[in-house]
């Protein structure tokens, strides 16, 4: 699943360079056990934690799963680019640089534009 969404759109899949899972995994434990002694604290009674590798692996597909499961579609590979905001991703600076450019909303895109010298305007 996380391959599948992973590389280039027009590549094959990537892996992740990390082991993003087992590190997520880890922090989901971290959380369960902070809830588990918050809750023997207050309770007196212990807990169980269970965190699953594959349970967080799709929990980290986030939009990326909801998208999938609102709209029935195979989520595609899109490189650096974002499948719901834009502009969100990689683009080349001058001579070897690049930089990443993610704008969450309309108002945020508007300042770029002023910044930039643009001229934008919603209608």
């Amino acid at each position: 699943g996380l391959m599948s969404i992973t590389g280039p759109s027009d590549g094959e899949p990537h892996k992740v360079g990390v082991a993003v899972v087992d590190l997520f995994a880890g922090l989901q434990l971290t959380i369960g056990i902070q809830a588990a002694l918050l809750a023997r604290q207050h309770t007196g009674f212990g807990q169980h934690v269970d965190v699953a590798l594959l349970d967080s692996a799709l929990a980290m597909l986030a939009n990326v799963g909801m998208n999938h499961l609102a709209s029935g579609d195979v989520p595609p590979r899109l490189g650096n680019q974002h499948p719901n905001i834009v502009p969100y991703q990689v683009f080349a600076g001058e001579g070897e640089a690049h930089f990443i450019l993610a704008c969450g909303n309309d108002s945020q895109f508007a300042k770029l534009c002023d910044v930039l010298g643009i001229d934008w305007h919603s209608d």
